[in-house]
C-alpha cells in the first residue's frame, strides 16, 4: 500500500482480555500511532486495492527486468540469485570469489 514501515494490524480477542491487552499495548512503544492507522483504514477502498495492483505489476515487471540482468552476470550463479516473493529487489550470494575486497 506504499506505506512503508507502517506497521499495522489487531486482533480479535474475547471480551475479558481487550482490557488487560489495552494495558499492555499503553507500555509499547513500537505500535503504529493512531493517525497511521487512520490512514491506513482507506487501504480496503476499491479504489486503493485497485492502486496496489498497479504498483505490485509493476515491482513484479522490475523485479524480472533485474532477474534477467543478473542472469547474465555469468561470474554469478543462477543458483545464488534469490528473488524476493514481495518486491522488486533480489538476494544475491556473491562468494567470497566476487567480493572486492581493497588492502
Amino acid at each position: 500500500y506504499s506505506m512503508s514501515g507502517w506497521r499495522l494490524g489487531w486482533m480479535i480477542l474475547p471480551s475479558d482480555l481487550v482490557e488487560p491487552i489495552n494495558v499492555l499495548q499503553q507500555n509499547m512503544f513500537i505500535n503504529a500511532p493512531t493517525i497511521s492507522q487512520t490512514a491506513a483504514m482507506q487501504c480496503w477502498e476499491d479504489e486503493t486495492i485497485e492502486e496496489l495492483e498497479r504498483h505490485v505489476a509493476k515491482y513484479r515487471a522490475s523485479r524480472e527486468i533485474v532477474l534477467k540482468e543478473m542472469g547474465a552476470v555469468k561470474e554469478i550463479p543462477g543458483k545464488n540469485v534469490a528473488p524476493a516473493d514481495g518486491g522488486f529487489y533480489v538476494y544475491v550470494d556473491l562468494g567470497d570469489e566476487n567480493v572486492c575486497m581493497e588492502e
